[in-house]
């Protein structure tokens, strides 16, 4: 199925307030789709598919917003850019692979690097999430890293570089 990219990224977000967060990460829009993190308020399928939509857990919403509905609201993340508050997360499991935050819509990166390819399989300095469809095994992935390798990736790198699945606990 289609992968799903994570990238830990800037450590400030600010209304009126600032404060310094550690759990902000880029996703892209189907981050609902592999993980079955809650989304309370919003839309899972439309939350995170703009530049500038930003998904607050609970705790980020009442730090900056208090008793005010976060829904729809500027904030400015890494003191550069304008983000919307698009939805709002329930409880995080904390063994989950990685521990958050607020999640910033992956197409927010192209308002950094205008020239960024988006599909581009060598700058990604991320984690790449999968579900193998019903049926498929991790043998069966593993055979086709060579090929994809060799049609993905520039000369330079193809000796350099490989892949390999690792399950996470459901």
């Amino acid at each position: 199925q289609d992968p799903q990219h994570t990238l830990k990224v800037g450590d400030s977000l600010s209304t009126d307030k600032m404060f310094t967060e550690s759990g902000l990460y880029l996703v892209d829009s189907t981050v609902f789709d592999i993980f079955n993190y809650p989304l309370l308020v919003g839309d899972p399928k439309t939350a995170l598919t703009k530049p500038g939509s930003i998904v607050l857990s609970q705790a980020l919403a009442k730090k900056y917003f208090g008793d005010a509905d976060p829904m729809g609201q500027m904030m400015k993340w890494d003191n550069a850019m304008d983000v919307q508050v698009t939805g709002i997360l329930g409880e995080i499991p904390r063994d989950s692979h990685i521990e958050f935050e607020g999640l910033v819509s992956f197409y927010t990166i192209t308002q950094f690097w205008r020239n960024i390819e988006k599909n581009n399989w060598v700058w990604n300095p991320c984690w790449t999430y999968v579900r193998l469809k019903e049926g498929v095994s991790q043998a069966e992935v593993d055979r086709i890293f060579p090929d994809f390798i060799q049609k993905y990736y520039p000369d330079f790198l193809k000796n350099q570089i490989g892949h390999e699945l690792q399950p996470l606990a459901d």
